[in-house]
């Protein structure tokens, strides 16, 4: 499990590293690759020499006032094969993830990235703006529901089989593995007596038009595979043919 993790770390490095959102693209991609492959080889090869990881919960720090950055964290979770709660306890508020350790580690790199990068943009797209707060809160909703759909779309085509091994050129039908996952996931969760609240990625809190349609073309232009962390699906945001 070590190496795996190295190796994705290597390709996240290279990633970031990349000059070109090709580049990047190309080392998400990669490493989406290795993390779909591997979670499929616990699944379907019994004598795997690699160790099945236990389900498990983990935190990471959250902000208690933007909610744009919990749709992120949502998305990114399910693509990477783990679920995403906001957690508030004594004042204090986190992002808890529940999934593989390795898987969990992914999301935490890439939705990190996704979120600075939202950050940077309202920040120089609304340095323009004659209301910089409104216009920059607007844009940073656009973009988390735009992230959010082109998940739901990378999703799609990983279960369909439109992703395919790179050394053999063969389809890898990722529906069975994400299937078992969420039913495994929902499994670890009754078992530990969790109780969460209904989650909603509903467009609201837009009072600037322009802004949340800036945001959402901005979206476009992040890879949700290029600069991702970790294990599952870390293919780029952005889908092979985005």
């Amino acid at each position: 499990m070590n190496q795996i993790i190295d190796r994705i770390n290597k390709l996240l490095a290279l990633g970031e590293r990349g000059g070109t959102e090709a580049e990047a693209t190309a080392a998400m991609q990669k490493v989406h690759e290795l993390l779909a492959k591997h979670n499929l080889s616990l699944d379907d090869v019994k004598s795997s020499p690699i160790e099945e990881e236990d389900y498990i919960k983990d935190e990471a720090d959250a902000s208690p006032r933007q909610p744009w950055q919990d749709i992120v964290w949502t998305g990114i979770a399910k693509l990477y094969f783990c679920e995403h709660f906001k957690r508030k306890y004594k004042g204090v508020t986190s992002h808890l993830l529940v999934g593989k350790p390795s898987n969990i580690a992914v999301v935490k790199y890439v939705a990190a990235y996704v979120v600075r990068t939202g950050e940077d943009l309202a920040r120089k797209a609304a340095a323009a703006s004659e209301s910089k707060r409104t216009f920059s809160n607007s844009f940073k909703r656009g973009f988390a529901y735009r992230i959010y759909q082109r998940v739901e779309d990378e999703i799609r085509k990983a279960k369909a089989g439109e992703m395919t091994d790179s050394a053999t050129g063969t389809a890898l039908i990722l529906a069975p593995l994400y299937d078992r996952t969420k039913r495994e996931i929902d499994r670890f969760m009754l078992d530990d007596g969790m109780k969460v609240r209904q989650k909603t990625t509903r467009s609201s809190g837009v009072t600037d038009r322009d802004g949340y349609l800036a945001g959402r073309t901005a979206a476009d232009s992040v890879s949700l595979r290029s600069n991702g962390v970790g294990q599952h699906p870390v293919a780029a945001i952005s889908g092979p043919n985005s």
